[in-house]
């Protein structure tokens, strides 16, 4: 039985009529918080971070930021995915969860760019509308 569920775990089932469908929604929202939510929180808590750093000088900057922490990220997972798969795993992965990473990290950067530097270059240290959808527009994308 998995820990979330309560769900036997059977993965040596291939046909379809032995998956309890009572289970699948059960394993989706599993799946969803140890995946999307765990993995955005943490890219969005290192850019985060360098928020108020010296060194982000413009919003350019802590957009590149947000992207490198995103591909970090995808170089991490894909190292720990790809070891024990094949070529195949590496090459779908290259197309897909790759940019996704990129992306979802160049939205943090975009939206906390937004919260300091504010539209005309201003800055704003309140909470706004920027400060919500930047942790959760890429967990409900991913």
């Amino acid at each position: 039985q998995d820990w979330v569920s309560n769900c036997d775990v059977d993965v040596s089932a291939v046909d379809l009529s032995q998956i309890h469908t009572e289970c699948l929604g059960k394993r989706a929202i599993q799946a969803y918080l140890m995946t999307a939510f765990l993995e955005e929180l943490l890219k969005f808590l290192c850019v985060r971070r360098l928020l108020w750093f010296g060194f982000v000088t413009d919003s350019w900057a802590l957009c590149c930021y947000g992207g490198a922490a995103g591909l970090g990220f995808a170089a991490l997972e894909n190292a720990l995915y790809v070891g024990g798969g094949s070529l195949a795993t590496a090459l779908l992965r290259a197309g897909t969860a790759v940019p996704n990473h990129l992306m979802y990290g160049l939205l943090h950067g975009a939206f906390l760019s937004r919260r300091r530097f504010g539209r005309f270059g201003g800055g704003c240290r309140r909470f706004s509308c920027t400060s919500w959808l930047s942790p959760f527009l890429p967990m409900f994308l991913h």
